[in-house]
């Protein structure tokens, strides 16, 4: 019986699912059926009806992908899907004509109406928004949980209290990590390029009242790293890929920093009891799929820093050989 697999995603995301939809073309030789956000809702469009005489039911305008290649405009059944992949759903296609206030008003409804079909579908949905999306955007409870599973986290303050964050540092030895608490890109206007803030190193010297009561961060005790791990977690299946960060300057604070010509990226094999943890820790948190980041000490113990619940791979793969893709995959189909 074929199983249809749909992913809510955007096509600019193409490069981070494609390579899975190929596995799941050649391999297990279902269709997979893409609903383009940024097509959304103009070209892109979706019904759905509830009444009090049948079930849920509704269709959704797809690209359909099949045997390695695609179709546009096919019509699928949200009652025929076998499991659904949400993942960066992005912008929408909302119509140049409209006013600000207006085209604001009808990306909100797009994003929603989106989100409420995603509540409807009877087959598993990895992972609901509402899930994702509370992880994501929730570092405090991450850490939370990744302590009630047993793994260790680094001493952490989320505060706009200036007198806190001093003490905070001073415990700290004087310096500690500062990151934001919700990750969002921004806009370089003279440019037009996309950036975002990534952690940094803070003194208490250079604390200042009206930086710490500007907005709440995230302060942290800087963990001293020997590598740092980026672990992909789907359905239970780890694959673990060691970041060789403290090779390069740009990378030592945050390996987001990128520099592949410099920093090394190897397949590594987490322990038996850390990947059992890390298990215990993605079922109570909710998520079927994750990208962890976790810092391995100098002195060899296993520091968990965050789950990304759409976190990318694609470069960890090229990099590596591993078979993030069939993981995936897998998770998908069964």
């Amino acid at each position: 019986m074929e199983k249809k697999i749909l992913i809510i995603s955007n096509s600019d995301e193409l490069y981070y699912y494609k390579p899975v939809i190929k596995v799941i073309n050649e391999i297990y030789n279902h269709d997979v059926y893409v609903f383009d956000f940024n097509q959304y809702p103009r070209t892109a469009t979706m019904s759905v009806s509830l009444s009090n005489s049948r079930k849920v039911c509704g269709s959704l305008k797809t690209t359909q992908w099949s045997k390695g290649q695609s179709r546009k405009g096919v019509m699928l059944e949200i009652n025929d899907v076998f499991k659904v992949w949400p993942i960066r759903i992005g912008n929408t296609n909302i119509s140049p004509e409209l006013d600000p206030v207006s085209a604001f008003f009808a990306k909100k409804q797009a994003h929603y109406a989106i989100e409420s079909l995603l509540a409807l579908f009877e087959c598993e949905v990895i992972n609901p928004p509402r899930i994702a999306r509370f992880v994501q955007h929730n570092k405090l409870y991450q850490l939370e949980i990744a302590k009630w599973a047993g793994l260790s986290i680094p001493d952490t303050l989320v505060s706009s209290n200036y007198s806190d964050v001093c003490e905070f540092a001073e415990k700290c030895g004087g310096s500690m990590l500062v990151k934001s608490i919700y990750t969002m890109p921004f806009l370089n206007e003279d440019t037009k390029e996309m950036f975002g803030i990534y952690s940094s190193i803070i003194t208490k010297r250079e604390l200042t009242s009206f930086s710490v009561k500007a907005c709440p961060n995230i302060y942290q005790a800087y963990i001293e790293k020997k590598v740092e791990l980026r672990i992909s977690y789907a359905n239970g299946k780890i694959m673990t890929c060691s970041i060789d960060s403290q090779l390069s300057e740009k990378t030592k604070i945050d390996w987001r920093n990128y520099d592949f010509g410099n920093v090394k990226h190897t397949t590594y094999k987490l322990p038996k009891d850390i990947q059992r943890t890390l298990v215990k820790y993605m079922t109570r948190i909710g998520l079927k799929y994750g990208q962890i980041d976790m810092i391995l000490t100098p002195n060899d113990e296993y520091v968990f820093l965050e789950v990304n619940p759409s976190g990318q791979w694609g470069w960890i793969q090229g990099l590596t050989g591993l078979e993030i893709d069939h993981s995936i995959a897998k998770m998908l189909i069964e």
